[in-house]
């Protein structure tokens, strides 16, 4: 039998399970130029993933340059080696379990 406070337990961690699993994300703070290395200043995985960089124009996803591996949790100044490109715009995608998770493009600075 439940009482009132396993019940309270259980929605708390099926709340922290929830968040964790959203907590997906990559963050730059500010623009970079795209040379043959990419820094990203915070990847953050619900589980071990790879961030991949793609060159990004109109919307749409091109050529894959470059990828690195990550992992679970917070993930501090991702360095990615990239294939050089003309492209004004990246986009990098969180790979986690085969799926992408989170997406941020990124502009070159002049």
């Amino acid at each position: 039998m439940f009482n009132k406070y396993s019940l309270a337990a259980i929605s708390s961690a099926f709340i922290f399970v929830a968040s964790a699993a959203s907590a997906d994300a990559i963050f730059v703070r500010s623009s970079q130029n795209f040379d043959t290395n990419l820094s990203l200043d915070i990847v953050r995985a619900s589980d071990n993933g790879t961030v991949e960089i793609y060159n990004y124009h109109g919307g749409m996803r091109g050529d894959l340059l470059g990828m690195s591996d990550v992992n679970a949790g917070s993930n501090t100044d991702v360095k990615v080696k990239i294939k050089p490109t003309s492209s004004e715009d990246l986009l990098a995608v969180l790979i986690v379990n085969d799926k992408a998770v989170a997406m941020e493009e990124l502009s070159e600075s002049n």
